[in-house]
């Protein structure tokens, strides 16, 4: 298996994983339909009540990357279509497998978010801080990754500066304009699980 391919899994299994647990946070789940328009054998469908519109652009980027352009029918529901019967029935085992793996994934990762739970996959390790005049600062190493390891550590610690690989990982600056904001940070990393090594 080539790394695209693998970093194209892994984006699946962590868009599937925010679908459950956005679900899950509004108390909703899938149900598996057929479309209300064309053939039904050769067409695949989900509707989902009382959920907003993140929920919604999640469960299109899961079927995007999954090869299919979805339709948006009768507000609510979402489908698909296929050339073939085949294809409709290997497409809605495999979008049913995914869903099934992210919600027992959900299960392990506790009360974390799927973006804190993928951030700790990296190891992430506070290796110091420091004060400057007008900015403070956290410095971590953690594990060299791939363009979605990087959109989930901009959404734990906001704007960052990476640098070098050393041996696999990387350095990580990130600044805060307040000690008491570089702080708090440090303390939910802390709390998070992220092993800090520096007194």
């Amino acid at each position: 298996m080539n790394d695209t391919a693998t970093n194209n899994d892994k984006l699946i299994g962590f868009l599937f994983l925010n679908l459950a647990y956005l679900l899950e946070q509004r108390g909703e789940s899938i149900q598996y339909d057929r479309p209300y328009d064309g053939d039904p054998e050769l067409g695949f469908a989900i509707t989902m009540f009382r959920v907003g519109r993140d929920v919604y652009d999640y469960a299109t980027r899961c079927f995007e990357l999954m090869g299919k352009k979805v339709v948006r029918e009768c507000g609510v529901t979402m489908s698909v279509s296929f050339d073939t019967h085949e294809e409709n029935i290997d497409f809605k085992n495999r979008f049913k497998l995914l869903m099934d793996r992210a919600e027992k994934e959900l299960t392990e990762i506790g009360d974390r978010t799927p973006y804190e739970h993928y951030f700790l996959k990296s190891n992430p390790v506070i290796v110091g801080t420091e004060d400057g005049q007008n900015n403070h600062w956290i410095y971590l190493q953690a594990e060299i990754g791939d363009a979605l390891d990087w959109e989930v550590r901009r959404e734990i610690l906001g704007d960052y500066e990476m640098t070098g690989d050393d041996g696999g990982t990387v350095k990580i600056m990130v600044s805060c304009y307040r000690k008491k904001w570089r702080d708090r940070m440090v303390r939910y990393l802390v709390d998070l699980g992220v092993e800090k090594i520096h007194p």
